[in-house]
């Protein structure tokens, strides 16, 4: 009887043993437990607790590399690429190669501006342009029909077409391949009428620059200007350039910039330039370039040094210049 009693009380010390241990599941790693069932904490992300040696352990996750947990439905996608890390997947990302996980686009052009050259999409690259981020400065010149119809254009080509000259820009979308790398020497080319007349048969100062082909009838232009001792007076480029033609004729719509550092100066000058010319198909040179520039925005202090490097007026708002190239030898 006394021995009964003994095993009944310790079968009911074992039961209360048991229920201590982990009857509901959810061991936290750690634990005592009897069995894997013991440890489960419900969570498939988690994956599967095991019981080793009465001690719950943690599981691993359920999804192998490339793959993301979810949790709602108990399976393992596949995560979506994100090349960038910014944690939006490239196929909803506005800049999949930039990392930018606020998504902004200013001027709502679905190329985030943490990847758009043209944040304010008026044709001039941010890098060239005097506030990248308001459409109004200085003005919408974002493809050949618009910077065409502009009116400060209009009225200065006007004012050059009254000097007896012609100067046909050409729309067509069969433009001569003109990406490489070019120089003119100091001289080569001389300006043939200004918005002042002042300057006029004035030498060109010397130039070396590269044209890269940027697809959809768009160059970018980069380079220098020198003088007679070979010292850079200016630094210009431009990117988003629009080039037209056909044949071995073309031309070239562009925005640009031109900083004159001479002397210590930091003038900046913002232009819409077109140009002219040809292409010599058995040097690759550039021939018979005509070149037509306004000024439409400077920043900066103009000191004498970088107006007399201007012709006319063109360091000032309004006024303009052109200039005649014979050749311009290709060098790459």
């Amino acid at each position: 009887m006394a021995k009964s009693l003994v095993l009944l009380i310790l079968a009911s010390l074992g039961a209360i043993m048991f229920v201590a241990g982990c009857t509901t599941g959810g061991g936290e790693t750690g634990t005592t437990c009897t069995d894997d069932a013991d440890c489960d904490d419900g969570l498939f992300c988690n994956g599967a607790e095991t019981c080793v040696v009465g001690v719950c352990q943690s599981g691993s996750s359920p999804c192998s590399a490339g793959q993301s947990c979810d949790e709602d439905t108990d399976t393992c996608p596949t995560a979506m690429p994100d090349a960038d890390g910014d944690g939006v997947a490239d196929t909803e990302d506005n800049c999949p190669d930039s990392a930018n996980s606020d998504q902004q686009d200013f001027d709502g052009d679905e190329l985030g501006d943490a990847c758009d050259a043209d944040d304010d999409n008026d044709g001039f690259a941010d890098a060239d342009d005097p506030d990248p981020l308001d459409p109004d400065n200085p003005g919408d010149f974002s493809n050949p029909e618009v910077i065409l119809a502009n009116q400060d254009v209009q009225m200065a080509l006007d004012e050059f077409g009254a000097l007896g000259f012609v100067f046909a820009p050409l729309l067509e979308l069969e433009p001569p391949n003109i990406a490489g790398t070019y120089r003119r020497e100091v001289g080569a080319g001389d300006f043939i009428a200004t918005s002042n007349g002042v300057n006029v048969g004035g030498g060109l100062a010397g130039a070396e620059f590269t044209i890269t082909d940027l697809g959809a009838l768009q160059i970018s232009t980069e380079g220098f200007i020198f003088d007679s001792g070979d010292t850079v007076i200016a630094n210009f480029g431009s990117s988003g350039t629009f080039i037209r033609g056909s044949g071995n004729d073309y031309t070239i719509y562009s925005t640009s910039s031109t900083t004159c550092t001479e002397a210590g100066s930091d003038f900046t000058l913002f232009s819409v330039d077109i140009e002219t010319g040809s292409v010599e198909p058995e040097t690759g040179d550039l021939i018979n370039v005509t070149g037509f520039g306004l000024t439409i925005a400077t920043t900066g202090e103009l000191t004498q040094i970088c107006a007399d490097r201007k012709c006319g007026e063109a360091e000032l708002v309004g006024g303009w210049c052109v200039q005649e190239v014979p050749r311009t030898a290709r060098i790459d």
